[in-house]
């Protein structure tokens, strides 16, 4: 694990709230994503099938939550549409998880 991948993670783990996924309980950073910014990532018939807010999940880097995962969150199941990495010179420091 590089130091920043660790940063990442202490951050996720601090800042974070639980979800379950695969029903084991995991960690991540919840947002509410704009439209524009969601269709960067979902097709225009996703954005407009898509219940909104649309969210986003920022979590490990190691994360296993997949694409087409179903998690629950604060109350909400919600669908991973996709599992993005987010990457620094090569290497994956986090994931962003698009979620309707």
């Amino acid at each position: 694990m590089t130091a920043l991948q660790r940063r990442f993670r202490k951050i996720v783990q601090r800042l974070g709230e639980p979800y379950v996924s695969g029903g084991d309980t995991r960690t991540g950073i919840f947002a509410p994503m704009s439209s524009g910014f969601a269709g960067t990532y979902l097709t225009s018939a996703e954005l407009g099938a898509a219940a909104r807010p649309i969210r986003v999940a920022y979590v490990a880097f190691d994360d296993p939550t997949l694409e087409g995962a179903a998690l629950t969150w604060n109350g909400y199941t919600l669908t991973v549409k996709r599992a993005i990495q987010v990457r620094f010179r090569g290497t994956t420091v986090a994931r962003m998880l698009v979620l309707v």
